[in-house]
């Protein structure tokens, strides 16, 4: 568990990159125009869109279709010099957004963001927490390493996002899911604090 200070820190450099959960979800504009259509979930997500850093504008959550709604940069560190930083990309169902809008008016979404926020930060600082940042010695060459980091830093985050989500989802009635995109993952090995406070536009 992170203390008060380091919280700070992560929440001082998580922001949306893209339009709001409300605005998104319901809008027919994609996010991204570059964006691609996934019958798979992010964490498996098209060498194709990988390659182009390009995040898939829908996903798969129990059968369920999701549609992007938002994308936020935040990070993480574990120690005074490492740690990491990426987007975070936000999957809802536009369906309960309809009707929760109708049943509950807009307002509601606001605090929802900040519960996403809050429970992704949470996440993601447990999985910095626990990945092991040194040396794979079975590693074939440093670009095999660093996707070994990005799938353990990955399977950490749904492993401890899954009960916050689930915990969400019962109390707001709305489906959504929240990954990491593995292509702008990026590893921080020296002065962790330094780097994150800078703008996400110097990632």
């Amino acid at each position: 568990m992170p203390g008060n200070s380091q919280l700070a820190i992560i929440r001082s450099i998580l922001m949306a990159v893209a339009c709001s959960l409300l605005s998104c979800a319901t809008s027919q504009q994609d996010i991204d125009k570059g964006a691609v259509s996934s019958e798979q979930p992010v964490g498996a997500e098209s060498s194709e869109s990988a390659a182009s850093k390009v995040p898939p504008k829908t996903t798969f959550k129990n059968g369920q279709e999701l549609k992007l709604a938002r994308i936020m940069d935040g990070g993480a560190c574990n120690s005074e010099d490492r740690g990491a930083r990426g987007l975070f990309l936000v999957y809802a169902d536009p369906t309960d957004i309809e009707r929760i809008k109708k049943e509950q008016g807009t307002q509601v979404f606001a605090e929802f963001e900040h519960d996403i926020e809050n429970l992704s930060l949470q996440a993601f600082q447990e999985s910095i927490d626990v990945i092991n940042f040194d040396d794979n010695p079975f590693a074939l060459d440093l670009e095999d390493a660093l996707q070994h980091e990005v799938q353990q830093l990955i399977s950490k985050f749904e492993e401890f996002v899954e009960p916050a989500i689930a915990n969400f989802e019962s109390n707001t009635g709305l489906t959504v899911y929240v990954i990491p995109f593995s292509p702008a993952i990026n590893f921080i090995l020296d002065n962790c604090g330094s780097a994150l406070r800078q703008s996400p536009g110097s990632m």
